[in-house]
């Protein structure tokens, strides 16, 4: 499994950095958790239905359960606990790739670099 695919991204673009160090098969981070749950909104269920493709804990009554089990405490924690599912059902297999590859298929392209750590540097116009 490469890179997702991030079209509108360059990867010669010296406006964005892109750390080395980073690997498509690692394993979602704690970080990683919290970003998607603050930031992917009212898409979660749609990034939850591209995950399921390959996660069996996220059948669409798990999800549209999530939904209704937390919607009191909001799209945040709706989120959370969806990630949290792929997470604990597929252990070292809820790669950061997985992730990108069902963000990128939801549109949700920013959320996609946010998550990668690609950044503009300040010199960039």
């Amino acid at each position: 499994m490469g890179w997702p695919k991030l079209h509108h991204i360059s990867w010669e673009n010296p406006c964005f950095t892109c750390p080395l160090s980073l690997s498509a098969n690692r394993t979602l981070t704690p970080d990683d958790h919290q970003k998607f749950a603050k930031l992917v909104s009212k898409k979660w269920k749609q990034v939850g239905r591209s995950l399921q493709r390959n996660c069996r804990a996220l059948r669409d009554p798990v999800i549209d359960n999530l939904a209704l089990e937390y919607d009191r405490e909001g799209l945040y924690e709706q989120a959370y606990q969806l990630l949290l599912r792929f997470i604990q059902s597929e252990g070292k297999k809820a790669t950061i790739a997985r992730l990108i590859a069902a963000l990128e298929e939801n549109g949700l392209i920013s959320l996609a670099e946010e998550l990668l750590g690609l950044h503009s540097n300040e010199d960039c116009s």
